[in-house]
């Protein structure tokens, strides 16, 4: 019989983690039967992304959370522990670690694991890091999605080095590269135009005000340039407001949330991230993974995807000057942008495959539960 495995985390949205969770529980069926608690909050329906679930084998447990507290929802994660003593329970983000990890100890089982997806800067206020410390204690292993990450979590969550290690997202093969005008041609954007695209949630972490400022100094300069925003947040109706105060409604496109990402990045030239802050960067990967070349911000583990003059170009964060002409030099050398752009994909090939990712997560595993069987004979 199969050993049981839990992961536990809250999903307000199909962002990194989730897609990555959705990348990886798959994958560990084959070894262990998988089941994901989801917290969720009160008529949220994620109604694809848990029939994808189940469809790949992994059996999904919704849990209603009204607020950050929620006793209710403790108990709900809790009864489920109880019930079915997994083997390992595996947690996920500031509820899925407050919740998953008090629930486990609770209910006395040993082999928990945490993954470390961000260095969020609210991880910095002195009670979340006192209570991170403390729910740290509790964990068999960890797991970091960066070195930076790993090295934030070591210095201020204090996590012993020994006791946590760095498994980088990967991704699965990617389709053949392609340069797909579909999404172009749905936009109305002429065949000579230069299209510059950013995947993320709108929000104050991606940088996208600072990326709409210096695309506007681009933009004076050449009239050829585009800019596709493909995502959804609190920041769209301001963002939508720049781009109208700066006279950009021809050049510029929100998409919203959009589920064809491959089709979007086939439609890009070179790929923009700007952000203050990133745990890791999936849409990064996902862009390099196409082909893509990228100009990043040189913060927290986006170094460790984009090699400056190699695969793209790192500028410093809230710096439009700096980033504007970044964009100028790779829209004006489609050189630049070809060799930028196969060099990333290859550094995806050799460093953040999703083979790689999973059997480092089995072999974390199984050394857990080798362990625990010895401690408990």
């Amino acid at each position: 019989m199969k050993q049981h495995i839990i992961h536990i985390t809250k999903i307000t949205g199909i962002h990194g983690t989730e897609k990555h969770l959705l990348s990886l529980l798959p994958e560990l069926t084959d070894t262990y039967q998988v089941t994901i608690a989801l917290m969720v909050e009160p008529g949220a329906l994620f109604s694809e992304y848990t029939e994808r679930m189940k469809a790949a084998g992994v059996n999904v447990v919704p849990c209603v959370i009204r607020c950050n507290i929620d006793p209710y929802c403790f108990m709900d994660l809790l009864r489920l522990l109880k019930k079915t003593q997994p083997a390992l329970v595996h947690t996920h983000l500031i509820h899925g670690d407050l919740y998953g990890i008090t629930a486990a100890w609770i209910a006395g089982i040993q082999a928990v694991v945490s993954t470390k997806h961000n260095d969020d800067r609210f991880r910095r206020i002195v009670p979340i890091t006192i209570l991170n410390r403390l729910l740290n204690k509790r964990l068999r292993a960890a797991i970091a999605i960066s070195d930076w990450v790993r090295n934030f979590t070591v210095s201020v969550e204090k996590i012993p080095e020994q006791s946590i290690e760095t498994i980088y997202y990967g991704l699965a093969p990617a389709q053949p590269l392609s340069h797909d005008t579909a999404v172009r041609e749905e936009l109305g954007f002429s065949s000579d135009a230069v299209v510059l695209g950013i995947i993320a949630r709108l929000i104050k972490q991606k940088g996208i005000s600072t990326l709409l400022e210096a695309f506007a100094e681009a933009f004076a300069q050449n009239d050829r340039l585009r800019l596709i925003v493909a995502g959804e947040g609190e920041l769209r109706p301001a963002l939508e407001r720049i781009v109208r105060k700066k006279k950009l409604d021809p050049a510029v496109r929100f998409l919203g949330y959009r589920n064809d990402v491959a089709a979007v990045l086939a439609s890009l030239d070179i790929f923009v991230h700007p952000s203050l802050w990133e745990g890791f960067g999936l849409a990064i990967l996902e862009a390099m993974a196409a082909g893509k070349p990228v100009i990043a911000t040189n913060v927290s583990a986006i170094p460790e995807l984009v090699l400056d003059g190699y695969t793209g170009i790192l500028v410093p964060p809230e710096d439009p000057a700096k980033l504007s002409r970044a964009i100028t030099t790779l829209s004006r050398n489609v050189a630049l942008r070809q060799r930028y752009g196969e060099n990333g994909r290859r550094r995806w090939q050799e460093y953040f495959t999703h083979a790689g990712m999973v059997a480092k997560t089995k072999r974390l595993y199984a050394a857990l539960l080798e362990t625990q069987r010895f401690d408990t004979a």
